[in-house]
């Protein structure tokens, strides 16, 4: 029945139009707590770059930002306007930041030093946010920079943050109930990250992202995968070719016997993937059989931050 379903998944994933072909949003997180921000970070087609909100992010490291309109010794434009600019204070100095260039400046005291990245910062025009380069949020602000592909998550990890954290892989001897594994997040101080699950009758495996907690978790996947059906069904009924509507139909059922489980929650949890503390592990093992625990990552945080209500840019 397994070995069905792949096939079926795969059969249907190679018809997909490009319709339905969406990219998912990516998630990011800064020492492991989600960056809250009105402006979401974006894949810039102009410079086949991800980018990501100067302002949320910055302040979110300890940093103070100000937007300087008209700054002194500025760039100019072609018109001679000066180029307006966003400075950075870290501990490091300050970084001044002029809108369309590729070069940045580090200001210590008396000295500066030239920092050129990848592509320019810009301004997004329709949350007024300015906007940078991910690999500027690593060169210039001195922070690690991982991707977790599958769960489409950028991790921004500050190196002069405390230690005692880790990030690792759970999985369970025998599959718990929602209610099991709810009292194990709340009994210790666990920040999931992603819940892995199987079906009662082992027809399929799956899993999803966490929210708040488990049950607002669960909610929020089947009202995307009720959004998702919706839209399944609107393609297949604007699809002329005969081949590809049957196999959207087969999608559709996969996507309708996941979403019935999931209401039903004839399922049980498999494994997590997890922040937690070092000291921890322990006393997790002795309330669960887990079949293995893989490190992911060591030395992280994972400190709660306010969401920031700063002015715009």
């Amino acid at each position: 029945m397994k070995k069905i379903l792949l096939l079926t998944v795969l059969m249907v994933m190679m018809f997909v139009p490009a319709a339905f072909a969406k990219e998912m949003p990516v998630e990011v997180f800064i020492n492991y707590v989600e960056l809250e921000s009105d402006q979401p970070a974006v894949l810039n087609k102009e410079f086949k770059r991800t980018y990501l909100p100067l302002r949320a992010v910055a302040e979110r490291l300890g940093a103070e930002v100000e937007w300087v309109p008209k700054p002194e010794n500025a760039l100019k434009d072609k018109h001679g306007n000066k180029i307006p600019e966003v400075h950075i204070t870290t501990e490091k100095g300050m970084l001044r930041i002029p809108i369309g260039s590729k070069e940045v400046w580090l200001l210590d005291g008396n000295t500066s030093k030239s920092i050129e990245i990848e592509a320019p910062a810009y301004i997004e025009k329709a949350t007024n946010r300015t906007m940078v380069p991910l690999s500027f949020v690593s060169e210039a602000l001195g922070t690690e920079v991982r991707w977790g592909n599958k769960y489409k998550v950028i991790y921004i990890i500050d190196p002069d943050k405390p230690m005692g954290m880790i990030e690792a892989k759970i999985r369970f001897k025998q599959p718990l109930t929602l209610t099991e594994v709810d009292k194990l997040i709340k009994q210790h101080k666990i920040t999931p990250i992603a819940i892995q699950y199987i079906a009662i009758d082992g027809s399929f495996a799956g899993g999803f992202g966490y929210k708040e907690n488990l049950f607002t978790s669960l909610s929020k996947t089947i009202a995307d995968k009720e959004k998702e059906i919706k839209e399944i069904r609107e393609l297949i009924k604007q699809e002329t070719d005969e081949q590809k509507k049957q196999m959207m139909k087969r999608m559709l059922n996969i996507r309708e016997k996941v979403l019935e489980t999931l209401k039903n929650q004839s399922f049980k949890i498999t494994g997590l993937e997890v922040i937690v503390e070092k000291d921890d592990i322990n006393k997790i093992q002795r309330d669960v059989q887990i079949a293995d625990i893989q490190v992911v990552n060591t030395g992280t945080t994972c400190t709660k931050y306010p969401s920031s209500e700063s002015e715009n840019k």
